[in-house]
């Protein structure tokens, strides 16, 4: 009888759920079209392209708004959730970047240059020292 109690215990307990992972990659907008889209993107130092199907519940924004897959140019900045089955990528969200304005990773390195600096001069050390530090 305990035998019997043990398999009824086993045969009760629900199923393992299969787990969907989702992917997120970033590249330029290459091809689009109204059921895939096609991404550059830079891998060790070469271009590679990937390709995205497109259904009627990939959701496509911009910031906070809600956007229509015509919205995605060529040439646009966009990160792509996806899921991957048997090989087929499919896009569960495409999320368009807004335009970088000139010189902004300029200003970014600029910027860092300067918060090193202050963090320098708060420790006790002169700017231009801190300048020499850098660079050794």
């Amino acid at each position: 009888m305990a035998g019997e109690a043990k398999t009824e215990e086993k045969a009760e307990r629900p199923a393992k759920k299969m787990v969907i992972r989702i992917w997120q990659t970033m590249g330029l907008v290459s091809k689009v079209a109204p059921d895939s889209l096609t991404i550059k993107r830079k891998v060790k130092g070469q271009m590679k392209e990937m390709t995205f199907s497109l259904t009627d519940k990939t959701r496509v924004r911009m910031l906070k708004a809600k956007k229509a897959i015509g919205d995605v140019k060529e040439g646009s900045r966009v990160a792509v959730r996806y899921v991957e089955d048997a090989g087929k990528r499919t896009a569960r969200a495409i999320i368009i970047m807004p335009p970088m304005k000139k010189g902004e990773e300029a200003v970014k390195e600029e910027a860092i240059k300067d918060v090193t600096k202050e963090e320098a001069t708060k420790e006790g050390a002169a700017p231009e020292e801190a300048a020499k530090e850098e660079k050794k």
